[in-house]
């Protein structure tokens, strides 16, 4: 009995010595509308801010602030002053929008305490609906490299059903196309061209897009075929920050690779500061007379580019009478990364090999047809550090009519044994390809997607490989290519 009546006593004593302690309820605010909006011109001229707005301490003013510089755009005293559970509205006029545009506000509750608080809204505003052509990869100008290339093109008509496109090369129609059977708003367009140009000339060609109200949308490209220009520079930067740039020769009469300068980017904390610190390398590669790169070597350089010794060394040898890679040395330094090939497909591409010491086989090197060109084919595979588990192999998917300008054809067989990614993503590959998929795995399972950007003479100037994972979170590698010209 003694142990309930302390226990009340207790509780008492708590309840008198919580009531005795200030209370300071703040402003809730119950937005009846998504924080987050997106409406279209076609259907509203002015669109409302709702919310709920709950002061126990009484309201002394609202305010609503540009959510861009935080200036105050009209502010609420009297109508409010004093009132405890309110909703508010606010009139956005959109009438003078005729553009795509994004507004973003911010309402702003101060009580009679003093005390506020604060909800973001932001309101993306999309043109009256009217057909609208978006080419991938392509500005006013496109530069080619070959007569033979894709257009990509992402077709809106916004609220009205697209009826019919055409595109049209020096006025002629070569692709057309009538939306009679379904209702489409959204068409991502994608066509192989082949076009008889003369190097050097400007050539138009012209989208046209029509919707179901008989409203045309018009884009015009002047297309030149021009040559291939080789970067001099290359930078790649990651999620982390710059990883290095590379400095690159070539031997123009051969166009070949001669040897690059490597300048890496490592960062630590010294004394709790950041501190970025440079390594210098310098690459030169070593061909036969008949132009087969038989080796290269990594030297380490000083801050005054100046050799202090070999690092490694690889060595390349074919199978005689042949262009056929037979073996990939890497000596000592680096035995997990040698290679020894086992068979050859009739194209001469290894199609199978032995990886370091492992003595697992690695088959089926996947190689594809090279759409540009009739009877030629092109490496595909995707290496990384989980090349011999099978349900990890990838390869590349969406072959692009992107050259990739760093691309040599004699290096992607022997750059198998690479032990540097950066080098798998430049020389490997001739044409850009828009992702990899896992080679083993069904359904399809994207793991890696690509992006790139041209400038308007065609050359490629940035490749951009990013992965996300299972918690969104993205890694990426972006390459930046810099022209003398």
């Amino acid at each position: 009995m003694k142990r309930n009546i302390f226990y009340l006593l207790f509780l008492v004593i708590g309840a008198w010595a919580c009531s005795d302690e200030p209370e300071f309820p703040d402003p809730g605010l119950d937005a009846t509308k998504s924080s987050i909006d997106t409406v279209r011109r076609d259907t509203i001229d002015t669109y409302w801010i709702a919310m709920n707005i709950a002061a126990p301490n009484g309201i002394d003013r609202i305010q609503v602030l540009n959510g861009r510089n935080y200036q105050v755009i009209e502010e609420f005293a009297s109508e409010y002053r004093g009132q405890k559970d309110v909703q508010f509205e606010y009139p956005v006029d959109l009438t003078s929008i005729n553009v795509d545009t994004t507004l973003q506000y911010i309402v702003k509750v101060i009580d009679q305490k003093m005390r506020s608080y604060n909800k973001g809204f932001t309101l993306h505003v999309r043109k009256f609906s009217s057909p609208d052509i978006k080419v991938v990869g392509g500005s006013d100008m496109m530069g080619l490299v070959s007569p033979v290339f894709e257009l990509k093109a992402l077709f809106e008509t916004g609220l009205k059903p697209m009826a019919s496109y055409r595109v049209l090369l020096e006025n002629e129609v070569i692709d057309e196309n009538v939306f009679s059977d379904t209702l489409v708003y959204q068409y991502a367009y994608k066509r192989m061209i082949n076009a008889k140009m003369d190097w050097g000339k400007d050539y138009t060609i012209r989208i046209e897009l029509k919707d179901n109200e008989g409203t045309l949308g018009v884009k015009e490209m002047k297309l030149r075929l021009i040559e291939m220009k080789r970067p001099f520079k290359i930078a790649k930067s990651t999620e982390k920050g710059v990883a290095f740039e590379m400095e690159l020769f070539y031997d123009e009469e051969r166009d070949r690779l001669n040897g690059m300068i490597y300048t890496r980017y490592s960062t630590s904390l010294v004394d709790g500061y950041e501190q970025t610190t440079l390594n210098y390398s310098r690459y030169e590669f070593e061909y036969s007379s008949d132009d087969l790169l038989v080796g290269w070597k990594r030297m380490t350089l000083d801050e005054e580019l100046q050799d202090v010794d070999t690092t490694m060394s690889v060595v390349y040898t074919y199978v005689p009478g042949t262009k056929r890679l037979q073996t990939v040395d890497y000596e000592e330094s680096k035995p997990t990364f040698a290679v020894t090939v086992h068979d050859w497909y009739d194209h001469g591409g290894v199609k199978s090999f032995y990886k370091g010491t492992s003595t697992l086989l690695i088959d089926n090197v996947r190689y594809v047809a090279d759409p540009y060109q009739e009877g030629e084919v092109v490496y595909a595979a995707f290496w990384n550090s989980t090349v011999t588990a099978e349900n990890f192999r990838q390869h590349c998917d969406n072959i692009t009519a992107i050259l990739i300008p760093t691309y040599f054809p004699e290096l992607p067989n022997i750059m198998m044994g690479a032990f540097d990614a950066d080098w798998l993503d430049l020389f490997m590959y001739k044409y850009v390809f828009e992702r990899t998929v896992y080679t083993n795995r069904v359904p399809e399972e994207e793991v890696t997607r690509v992006t790139y950007s041209m400038d308007t003479m065609g050359r490629l100037v940035q490749l951009r490989r990013s992965q996300t994972d299972m918690f969104n979170r993205v890694t990426f590698a972006n390459y930046i290519f810099t022209y003398k010209d």
